[in-house]
């Protein structure tokens, strides 16, 4: 038999690593919003999650300077 499956959402997940605490950030794109989901492993383990519109411009990319 064959199951259809839906669209896989776009998924990022950073590890970062600070001391003995481990944390992902994952970040889940669906229906042009981000949906960011912030793992931390340790001593205080907590579950983050906040969503942001993707509609907003980065101004990261053009900070180089023209001469």
């Amino acid at each position: 038999m064959n199951k259809s499956y839906p669209k896989a959402n776009i998924v990022t997940i950073e590890k970062i690593t600070k001391g003995n605490n481990i944390s992902y950030g994952v970040e889940i794109k669906k229906n042009n919003k981000i949906k960011e989901l912030n793992f931390t492993s340790g001593k205080n383990s907590k579950v983050k999650e906040n969503e942001k519109n993707e509609s907003k411009e980065k101004g990261e990319e053009n900070e180089g300077n023209e001469k």
